[in-house]
């Protein structure tokens, strides 16, 4: 009962030791000390456990990866970068467009009768492209020319007439001074025979009445005379102006009628041809369209700061497809205009330029047409440079495998270009002259940092 009653008395002096324990500040400060310490083992352990499981499963990713494969290239082109100038070039596109562009319009209403050429067809000075028929002026032109044919008639009438009146007008006169000649013939003799006493004076009166009356006649027939003449004159005269008026009349109707036949004023190229054979147009509607090209020219634009630096004079090239034609700037634009930017993106500034081209150069083009622009600004001396080839695109304009020394292998080098001249490209950084690369594609080995080679399967690629 003793031990019993020790064992149960024992829990109630430990209680009352820690009620009282809040007096003793030696006791607050032990346990928190005990609780720290078990946290910073537990979080040395964590790590712990974090660093052997990293360990592990790098040790298995080392074990288990697949081995990295091997590529061997044993027929390949090679480069070599070279040393060479390098025009500095402002490179676009253009718009090729005529010097003088033709539109031909219908000077009436009228049906298309014939179309002798197509669109694109080039077509010389003089040639028909297209004839046009009008009825209503097919109409007009038979009525004035027998106007016209009237008119001559009434014109040969009024001549003929004239000139029976003036005739006998003519022979008043005639005949008037042939009896004012007798009478004045006479008139001498009944003087002489008066003064002889052969006739009487009633008688030699009665003579030179009869002068002085023939005389008055010879006068009257002479205006008569003399005024149909001036009245024959202005007859003829305003049948004359009448039948000028109607040739004139005549002239310019067919001289309509001629327009309806469309002759090609210039050597050209047929651009638009929007009517066909039977077709009806209206007075005014386009028939044919068609350019001189041998006066083009290309308009193309620039940057503010470029146009800074370029001046009519400056030589230029033009691309279309694989052919090459020359021009020369003409005229740089004195302000900018606002070029609308791609999709969305905003405006810009940029300075209209035309470049011209060599009428022989300019048949060439095709009027309208896009072409790729190269104007040069200058020329950079003694830059590294290499042929374009396939490494450039399946190298993403980015990087090139570099050969070793040995010719055994090839590394991959980040590399930057600059400015591409025909066939040439500048290298901006990353090599050095007398470096050689692979020229061929890089499409097979592109993802491997190195590849090997066999050198006896290399070839080298000449320089443009």
């Amino acid at each position: 009962m003793a031990s019993a009653g020790s064992t149960g008395t024992a829990p109630s002096s430990a209680t009352a030791t820690r009620a009282a324990a809040p007096a003793t500040g030696s006791r607050i400060l032990a346990k928190p000390g005990r609780q720290g310490r078990r946290l910073g083992l537990q979080a040395q352990l964590l790590l712990f456990g974090l660093v052997i499981m990293t360990g592990v499963g790098l040790g298995a990713y080392y074990f288990l990866r697949p081995a990295e494969s091997r590529y061997v290239l044993d027929s390949y082109q090679y480069a070599t970068v070279t040393v060479r100038p390098f025009r500095e070039l402002i490179v676009g596109t253009g718009t090729v467009t005529p010097d003088a562009v033709v539109v031909f319009s219908a000077p009436v209403a009228a049906r298309v009768a014939a179309v002798h050429v197509e669109p694109g067809d080039d077509v010389v000075q003089g040639q028909v492209l297209v004839e046009l028929v009008s009825d209503e002026l097919t109409d007009r032109v038979e009525a004035a020319r027998a106007e016209l044919e009237r008119a001559r008639l009434d014109m040969e009438q009024v001549r003929l007439t004239r000139e029976g009146d003036v005739a006998a007008r003519r022979r008043e006169w005639e005949e008037a001074a042939q009896a004012l000649a007798q009478a004045e013939d006479q008139l001498p003799k009944l003087e002489a025979l008066y003064a002889l006493g052969g006739v009487s004076q009633a008688e030699l009166a009665q003579a030179r009445e009869a002068v002085e009356r023939e005389q008055a006649r010879v006068e009257r027939a002479a205006e008569a005379l003399a005024l149909a003449q001036q009245q024959s004159a202005l007859a003829i005269e305003l049948a004359q102006q009448q039948l000028v008026s109607l040739e004139r009349q005549l002239i310019r109707l067919l001289e309509q009628q001629d327009a309806l036949t469309v002759r090609a004023d210039v050597d050209g190229r047929v651009l638009e041809l929007p009517v066909r054979v039977g077709q009806h147009v209206e007075r005014g509607a386009e028939v044919v369209r068609y350019a001189d090209i041998r006066t083009q020219h290309v308009e193309t634009a620039v940057t503010p700061e470029q146009a800074g630096r370029l001046a009519p004079g400056a030589p230029a090239l033009l691309r279309l497809g694989s052919r090459e034609i020359p021009a020369v700037t003409a005229f740089v634009a004195p302000q900018a205009t606002t070029a609308p930017g791609g999709q969305g993106s905003q405006s810009r500034a940029a300075v209209p330029v035309r470049l011209a081209v060599d009428p022989e150069h300019a048949r060439e083009l095709w009027p309208f047409a896009e072409v790729a622009v190269e104007i040069e600004l200058g020329v950079r001396p003694d830059r590294p440079a290499l042929p374009r080839g396939p490494y450039f695109t399946t190298g993403d304009a980015a990087f090139v495998y570099v050969i070793g020394s040995d010719g055994r292998a090839a590394e991959r080098r980040d590399v930057r270009y600059g400015a591409v001249d025909g066939q040439m490209i500048e290298v901006v950084d990353g090599l050095a002259p007398g470096e050689r690369i692979i020229y061929s594609s890089y499409a097979a080995f592109r993802t491997h940092r190195s590849i090997e080679l066999v050198p006896e399967g290399g070839r080298p690629v000449d320089a443009p």
